[in-house]
């Protein structure tokens, strides 16, 4: 639940085009389809 005074990380991505883009031979290429990542910081 998204609501003040409560913590949270936050990932907005588009569900139709997420994909895992790395592989065994290139594990550094990141991922489609995620848009932001936002983190709670303590």
């Amino acid at each position: 639940m998204i609501k003040v005074g409560y913590q949270a990380d936050l990932v907005v991505f588009a569900p139709d085009t997420i994909a895992d883009c790395g592989t065994f031979h290139n594990p550094l290429v990141g991922p489609t389809g995620i848009h932001h990542v936002l983190l709670m910081a303590s």
